[in-house]
């Protein structure tokens, strides 16, 4: 490989620390550099320690345009050509977001804490929702009430039988839920179905769903690919293809037919077994025959099973698996300051 090679990226991402930092680097992943685009934290209104930005996208064009990036709690536009912030879209039942595509003049959200993919057009002014909960769930919820796991699915199954409804509250008692912030937007809580990322096709709207392993269409809330081998977090198209990360390692790509998405797998493979850089994988960009893979260090333990490492041997960082040679080429380390890593944008 020679030294003038390059390929250029930029990720978000933030600290795990409790100031809610935030930051878009640049990172040459053949180079191995990196530098700061963005640091920025937000107002106190809408920070959340230990979060910082999770999914970005571009408006328009790459570097021309507006970008937009997800926060905990708030939807942050920065604009070119210095990268000032230039717009915050707020609303008080956003939590957790994960990630924003724009198509047709519309933004699409997905806030994973609420279940939904809430939809705006370019103005900030609300159009609908894709909710994976009843509007009365979602009263309780944003009043503070958690249906325990065991209660939430027969409260979904109701059926044709008339009944009572009410949420018996069970507030997670793990660390990791614990804050002082008293505000929904603010407040850490227990997901269920944990929506991810979203892909917009001509004829498909596309969710990944951690909880569920699966991917949703959420036009019609049919699982479109039923069962993933991991638990899934990004879904980008490249080269008529759907390629999904799982926080394993794994990256799949489904094939796609007559513009839609199938569950008919072309490219599998578990990257952590070939490479000793190891970590929560989110983040992915296919380039030529490179696949450009975000890994993020486990501090504490997570909710859902990763890979049968040890969160000692993980790190944050930047991965680039050769196709052609099927082995990493290069590594950049991006562990410093407790950061972890969300999305990958092409520049």
């Amino acid at each position: 490989m020679s030294n003038s090679k390059s390929l250029k990226i930029w990720v978000s991402g933030g600290s795990f620390d409790n100031t809610g930092e935030c930051f878009i680097q640049e990172v040459d992943v053949f180079q191995k550099t990196k530098s700061d685009i963005i640091r920025f934290a937000p107002p106190n209104s809408l920070l959340v320690p230990r979060k910082g930005f999770t999914g970005a996208c571009w408006m328009g064009k790459a570097r021309k345009s507006d970008l937009l990036v997800c926060g905990f709690s708030a939807l942050f536009r920065f604009s070119p050509p210095n990268w000032k912030l230039t717009g915050i879209l707020h609303q008080p039942c956003m939590n957790d977001l994960h990630h924003v595509a724009v198509c047709d003049q519309k933004i699409y959200i997905v806030n994973t804490g609420l279940e939904s993919i809430d939809i705006f057009d370019i103005l900030g002014v609300y159009q609908g929702s894709f909710s994976f909960h009843p509007a009365w769930i979602n009263k309780e919820r944003l009043n503070g009430i958690t249906p325990s796991r065991k209660e939430w699915v027969p409260l979904l199954e109701v059926g044709w039988q008339e009944r009572s409804f009410s949420i018996t509250d069970d507030p997670p008692d793990e660390e990791y839920y614990q804050s002082d912030k008293s505000n929904f937007h603010q407040k850490i809580i227990k997901d269920f179905i944990h929506l991810n990322h979203i892909t917009i096709l001509p004829s498909q709207i596309l969710v990944t769903s951690l909880s569920h392993k699966c991917v949703y269409d959420v036009s019609n809330f049919n699982k479109r690919i039923e069962i993933t081998n991991g638990y899934p977090h990004d879904g980008i198209v490249y080269n008529n293809h759907f390629w999904i990360t799982c926080v394993d390692g794994t990256i799949i790509a489904y094939k796609i037919e007559h513009g839609i998405v199938t569950n008919k797998i072309s490219y599998t493979k578990n990257i952590f077994e070939h490479t000793n850089n190891r970590g929560w994988c989110r983040g992915i960009l296919i380039q030529d025959n490179y696949a450009v893979i975000g890994i993020t260090k486990i501090y504490n333990s997570t909710q859902h099973y990763w890979a049968p490492y040890h969160q000692d041997s993980t790190k944050t960082g930047i991965i680039c698996w050769d196709f052609n040679s099927n082995q990493e080429l290069s590594f950049v380390d991006l562990s410093e300051n407790e950061s972890k890593i969300f999305s990958i944008l092409k520049i």
